[in-house]
Parts: C-alpha cells; sequence; structure tokens
C-alpha cells in the first residue's frame, strides 16, 4: 500500500475487504463464537525440492514412518540432509529473501507466529534433532524384494545339516550372508552418519543447503493488514459497505430528492481460536482477548491527563492502529512538560501489544541524513511491526526529517542489517514519539508538517501524587484485556470513519511550527495575499529585518530568508527577483541606517 493521505489507508483495506461481510453490535465489538472451532491438524503433504517430489510432514512435532522412509532413501551428504530437514521440519522454516547477504536470515514457526528475531537459533534447534531422525531411518534400510528372497531361502538351508548342503545351498548361504553384511554396514553407517549429523559443522551445511528452498519475500509476510495474532487466538478486522433505509427520507417534511436509502460503512472483528502458519504473521500480542474485559482505571487515566475528548478519540485511534498494518502517514507527538501521564501511556500501549510494538532509540531519528549503504539495523526491526514509539529526542538535536518521510511515506524501504543483506518492505506501522521539549525541524515545507500531529498532554501530576513510575505502569496490567479491547474499539473506529485529527491537535502542530520557523511571526503580522501585487526581494528582507529588530528576534541571513520565502510564496527571478501575489503591512519602522539589521549574520 501507498497511502497519500491521513485516510488513504482506507481505500487499500477496501480493495482487500471487498468480499467481506460483517455486521457489528453496537460497541463495534462481535462476540466469538461460544466454542470456537479448534484448527483442523495439518495433514502431511509434499514438497519438490531440486526437482524431486518429496512427502513433508504435517506436524514437525510428529515422526511420520511415511518421510522417514523415504528420507531413507537419500545419500548420506550435507545436500540431501538439507532435503531431510524440509521434509521433516520444513512447514516450520523460512528464510527472508535479502540481498548480498552473508547468511540466511531464518525466519521460525513458534506456533503462534513466525520469529524472526531469533530465527538462527530457532532453525539449529531444529537442525539439531534432525540426527534423531535419521536414525529411525535404520529401520528401513532393508533388502530389496530379491535380496529378501535369497535371506528367506536360507532360512530353510540352515535347518539342513552341514553335510547335507549341496553346491546350490551353499551359495544361497554365502549370497545371504553378504546380504545381511551389507544391511548390517549399511545402518552402521547411516548411525554413524546420524550422530555426525549434530556436528556443528554438518549442522550449519544443512541449513545453507536448506535455505534457497524455503525463500519467502518479505513482504509475504504480515500479507493480510487486518490480520493480528494475539495470546490464543487470532484477530481479523473486516469492513463492509451496507445499503440500508435512509431514517432521513421517512421524514414527513423530507425533500422529495432525498435517497430512500444510504450507504453505511460497518466494522467487525472476527476472533479464531489459534493460529495458522499460512497467515505469515511475525509478531504476537501477548495479551488473550476476553469480550467482556474492560478497563476502567485505564480510561479514568485517559479522561484526566487528556480532557479533551475528541483528542481522546484520535489518540484511541492511533494507538488502535497498533493492532492494523495500515499506514496514515502520520507521526503523532506526545507532547508536554514531565509528569504529565504521557509517557506512562506510552508505556502501557506497548506492554500490551508486545512484539507488535517496537521501540527505536531517539538516535535513530536525530542528527544528519543517513549515509547511503550504510547499514540501518534499528530501521530493520520494524519490519512487521505495527508500532513504533522513538525514545524521547534531547533538547535542540535536529530531527531527521528525511526519515520521518520515509518511514511514513507508506512507499516500500530499503534497509540493511549489519551482518546481513539488504530486503526491501512496507512499512505497516503507526510511528509514535515523546518529549518535554520540541524536536528541531528546519524544514518549512508541507512535507515534514502535514505528516506531525502533536498531542499535547497538558496536566501535571503535583509532587506529592508522583509515584514511581514501573508501580503506576504495573497498576494496569490487570486490564491488559480491557486495554486491548480499547485498542480493538479504536481500529474499529478507524476501518468505519479513518482518521480525524481535531481542531485542538491542529492547533498544537501549527504552534510547533511557527516556534521551528524564525519568519512565521512576521508572516503573520506583515504578510498578506493580493493577486495583482508584488514586492521585490530586497524590500521584502528589508522589512522583515525590521519587525526582527521590533520582535527583538535574532534575524536569519537574507539567503535563509530567501530559501524559506520561495516555499512559501511564488517568487519570479526573470526582471529583478520578487514575490508576486502579496503585500506588506504594518510593517514596523526603522532608524535610517544600514539596509542589513543588527545581528547579521551574512550569506
Amino acid at each position: 500500500m501507498a497511502p497519500r493521505g491521513d485516510n488513504s489507508g482506507l481505500e487499500a483495506v477496501r480493495a482487500i475487504l471487498a468480499a467481506a461481510t460483517a455486521q457489528a453490535s453496537s460497541a463495534g465489538l462481535d462476540a466469538p463464537p461460544a466454542e470456537p472451532e479448534a484448527r483442523e491438524p495439518v495433514a502431511a503433504g509434499t514438497v519438490v525440492v531440486n526437482g524431486r517430489e518429496l512427502p513433508q510432514a504435517g506436524d514437525p512435532e510428529t515422526v511420520e514412518d511415511l518421510v522417514t522412509a523415504a528420507s531413507a532413501h537419500l545419500h548420506q551428504s550435507d545436500t540431501d540432509n538439507a532435503m531431510r530437514l524440509i521434509m521433516h521440519f520444513g512447514r516450520d522454516l523460512r528464510v527472508m529473501a535479502q540481498e548480498k547477504a552473508k547468511a540466511p536470515l531464518f525466519v521460525v514457526w513458534t506456533g503462534t507466529h513466525w520469529d524472526t528475531a531469533n530465527g538462527r537459533p530457532r532453525a539449529e534447534r531444529l537442525a539439531q534433532r534432525l540426527g534423531d531422525r535419521i536414525l529411525g531411518e535404520l529401520q528401513f534400510l532393508s533388502p530389496s524384494k530379491k535380496q529378501a528372497a535369497v535371506l528367506e531361502a536360507a532360512v530353510a538351508v540352515r535347518e539342513k545339516a552341514t553335510d547335507e548342503l549341496s553346491p546350490s545351498d551353499k551359495r544361497i548361504l554365502k549370497n545371504a550372508e553378504a546380504i545381511e553384511k551389507g544391511v548390517a554396514g549399511a545402518r552402521k553407517t547411516r548411525r554413524d552418519f546420524a550422530i555426525s549429523s549434530k556436528n556443528k559443522s554438518r549442522i550449519d551445511n544443512m541449513l545453507s543447503g536448506a535455505a534457497p528452498h524455503v525463500l519467502t519475500d518479505p513482504d509475504e509476510f504480515n500479507a493480510d493488514p487486518l490480520k493480528v495474532a494475539v495470546k490464543g487466538a487470532t484477530l481479523t478486522f473486516s469492513v463492509v459497505t451496507e445499503r440500508e433505509v435512509n431514517p432521513a427520507a421517512e421524514r414527513d417534511d423530507a425533500p422529495a430528492e432525498t435517497p430512500s436509502h444510504i450507504d453505511v460503512r460497518r466494522s467487525k472483528l472476527t476472533v479464531t481460536k489459534g493460529h495458522r502458519r499460512e497467515d505469515l504473521i511475525s509478531e504476537l500480542v501477548p495479551v488473550a482477548y476476553g469480550r467482556l474485559a474492560r478497563c476502567p482505571k485505564w480510561t479514568a487515566f485517559l479522561e484526566e491527563y487528556l480532557p479533551n475528548a475528541e483528542v481522546r478519540r484520535m489518540v484511541q485511534v492511533a494507538f488502535g492502529l497498533g493492532l492494523l498494518g495500515v499506514t496514515v502517514q502520520k507521526l503523532f507527538f506526545h507532547y508536554g512538560s514531565g509528569a504529565n501521564g504521557k509517557s506512562v501511556c506510552m508505556e502501557v500501549i506497548c506492554r500490551v501489544l508486545g512484539e507488535a510494538a517496537v521501540t527505536l532509540p531517539s538516535t535513530s531519528f536525530f542528527g544528519g541524513p543517513g549515509q547511503s549503504g550504510g547499514a540501518t539495523p534499528d530501521v530493520a526491526r520494524l519490519h512487521g511491526r505495527r508500532l513504533l514509539r522513538v525514545k524521547e529526542l534531547p533538547q535542540g538535536e535536529d530531527l531527521r526529517e528525511d526519515l520521518v518521510k520515509e518511514l511514513t511515506g507508506g512507499e516500500a524501504i530499503t534497509v540493511r542489517d549489519l551482518f546481513a543483506g539488504y530486503f526491501d518492505f512496507q512499512p505497516i506501522f503507526t510511528g509514535h514519539m515523546s518529549g518535554n521539549n520540541y524536536p528541531k525541524i528546519t524544514g518549512t515545507d508541507n512535507g515534514i508538517w502535514r505528516r506531525m500531529a502533536v498531542v499535547l498532554w497538558p496536566k501535571t501530576i503535583p509532587i506529592e501524587k508522583q509515584r514511581d513510575f514501573e508501580e503506576v505502569v504495573s497498576d494496569f496490567e490487570p486490564e491488559h484485556p480491557g486495554i486491548l479491547n480499547w485498542l480493538i474499539e479504536g481500529a474499529l473506529i478507524y476501518l468505519r470513519e479513518g482518521l480525524h485529527v481535531p481542531d485542538a491537535v491542529t492547533a498544537e502542530t501549527q504552534k510547533y511550527r511557527d516556534e521551528m520557523d524564525p519568519t512565521a511571526g512576521f508572516v503573520a503580522r506583515c504578510v498578506r495575499p493580493k493577486p495583482d501585487d508584488e514586492v521585490l526581494a530586497r524590500a521584502f528582507y528589508q522589512a522583515y529585518s525590521a519587525w526582527a529588530e521590533s520582535a527583538a528576534v535574532k534575524p536569519i541571513s537574507e539567503t535563509a530568508f530567501g530559501r524559506i520565502m520561495a516555499k512559501k510564496f511564488e517568487r519570479r527571478d526573470d526582471r529583478v527577483r520578487r514575490y508576486v501575489g502579496i503585500t506588506l503591512i504594518d510593517v514596523p519602522a526603522r532608524e535610517v541606517g544600514s539596509d542589513y539589521p543588527s545581528g547579521y549574520g551574512g550569506g
């Protein structure tokens, strides 16, 4: 998906849900079946490796004779051990495709989700079990039908006395002894091979050999943005547009042109017991779903520290997006002085979401643009995550605007892990950042500012009421199932209505923008649109300089001023540099003297 606006993710959602059906309850939450059906056991199947169709275990935890018998006919080599690994454990093993990788990036099924963070050690643990599976092949290393006939004949011959043996009998016994010795030797060799297959070198080799046959594109994981794994169940969100009778048309005074029916969007939650490998979900929310779970302490906390109901609703939607793989091209910046609840809120949400959320250090987001080709291990951790929390930026540091635009743009991004290769993936997370001070944004274009949404936490907890942070956060732990329902409701609101940014958030964001823009006060006071007018560039800067002196503001250079104004107003450079479509008003008077203000830095 490549959203182009706050609600653009909905278009992708509609496409995904074209065939969906839904009927939301008044609360927006539907109950799961009274007795959810358990997943059917996975039957054994087949897999093609190197052009050969081989049987594959349906449940890697179960030793299946069909698989063991087939693997008994494979060679005793690293390549064929890779086949054995896929036959016995392949349903639980994937490798995420990368470019120029030094080693495969293994992803392993845990029973609830596909683990990328611990993929390699989990894959090694599977490979360590293969040696014992190879030992099971010994029972299938048996004589051929022709050899079995010889052995059967030898049984009868051995009942004869030695002096009764004919030359033919002696040949049968000699052949039988050779066959028995050969089978015993083959079993001993296979036993030795099984034991050696537990050695690190063979484990590494079989994993390397299996990797090309279980490659999976990064975007195949979490491909369904409306499916999320929670403890014990899989949640599936859906939305449908239904045709309903228009209540307005039933009024006696309804205009004749009032439509008799209207389209109504409804969202729904379906809860399915258990988890499926084929969903390819890579993160788990460690909280069990409970339809009746509530969180009164949590909602009271938010009502106290976010008193604006519209802001609270937007925050609920913004955090509810942490259950959906839908991007909204926003970075929510939770702002306010210390001891105001924002850090507690962020920590509680991250604990409820578990692996679906990720916290990145602030160092990932301040400083200059990232170096091309450099490793981006922090950003690589974003793959599959649905909520991003950025730790508070140091005061006065520049926000990496290029990274914010890239991560919130909805387009695929390229990352490189420190010891692995490159891979592309589609971001599916919603970003949140908090701070007691504004991170510094030098850009004045809308590209960065339309992504920012400032959530002001206006209250401060009195010193006498402040408690240990961990104690406060832990108080909400019993309500985690209820908070999960609160997040679910936020997700359902988004699917029905999209993301509504209230006026209070827009106003706080504008305050932030004005504080970052050294010309904002001048433009607000002295510049007005006027289609047929124009202002010469030098006169424009002189007016700004006069305003700066009167406002006791250190002015920026004429060059910097020109760069900013060119982004705000139409500038023409054909005859003489000038700005068209504007006029100046209420410019403070200046004392006669230099054209440049005191404190002018040049450039």
